[in-house]
């Protein structure tokens, strides 16, 4: 997933995942507190605890660099909104342990060769964003960004702010 390998065996998950489509959720632990170690395990815990009790999606929970949790979600094309609400429901309740959690589910994908593409660019790159999506718990990626998330991503521009304090101009 993070692309050390040049290539990914990819019939390791072939082996547990028949859907035709599949979808990544993460979510960062890095910013979590003081004491991330512990925060990152009652949150590891929980979301499998909820992935266990779902039977709708096949899926694997993953600890990538001990700060990124995630899962892999192997579904068929009509069960997307059912993921969406799932990750929804998931996320409000993973926000009662950690109010400023941000989760990103990631585009769909037809080829798991593709998941370290998708997860450079949806999930990596969001991540690292999440100032810019401030009381957002959760951001559904499907390819085509709505003008107030393009314009979350932009960087902050400071010069401006300044500017416009020395101004008075807030």
């Amino acid at each position: 997933i993070l692309g050390h390998d040049k290539e990914l065996d990819t019939s390791l998950f072939q082996e547990c995942f028949t859907g035709s489509e599949y979808c990544l959720f993460a979510l960062n632990t890095r910013d979590s507190g003081s004491d991330r170690q512990n925060l990152s395990n009652i949150l590891y815990k929980k979301i499998e605890r909820e992935l266990k009790e779902d039977k709708l999606f096949q899926k694997r929970l993953l600890f990538l660099r001990e700060e990124v949790i995630c899962a892999v979600f192997s579904l068929h094309s009509f069960q997307h909104n059912k993921l969406h609400e799932f990750l929804e429901g998931l996320s409000e309740q993973l926000s009662y342990i950690c109010p400023d959690l941000f989760c990103i589910c990631s585009r769909f994908f037809q080829d798991l060769k593709d998941i370290n593409v998708v997860y450079a660019q949806d999930v990596s790159a969001n991540l690292e964003r999440a100032f810019y999506y401030q009381n957002r718990k959760l951001l559904i990626l499907n390819g085509q960004e709505t003008a107030a998330d393009q314009s979350a991503k932009l960087k902050f521009d400071f010069f401006r702010y300044n500017y416009h304090l020395d101004n008075g101009q807030f």
